[in-house]
């Protein structure tokens, strides 16, 4: 099983950073345009969102904050 993200802690899922935030509004979460399948992605790539799920029993959504930056380029 994925390991689960407490509610407020930000990590990384590729080069995007998203949050995993406390709450049920499913159109906040950034796997929302999945659809019907999306609570199956969210549990093999981020953990679960649903409270009947989880370890804590709360509702969670993931939502965008932003992007990994790359540091990686020096300044001309």
């Amino acid at each position: 099983m994925v390991k689960e993200f407490k509610s407020g802690t930000i990590f990384e899922l590729g080069r995007v950073l998203l949050r995993c935030t406390k709450g049920s509004d499913c159109t906040k979460c950034y796997f929302f345009d999945i659809g019907s399948s999306c609570s199956v992605f969210t549990s093999e790539m981020v953990g679960p969102c649903s409270a009947v799920q989880r370890d804590d029993r709360e509702h969670v959504f993931f939502e965008r904050v932003g992007e990994v930056c790359d540091n990686s380029e020096e300044d001309s």
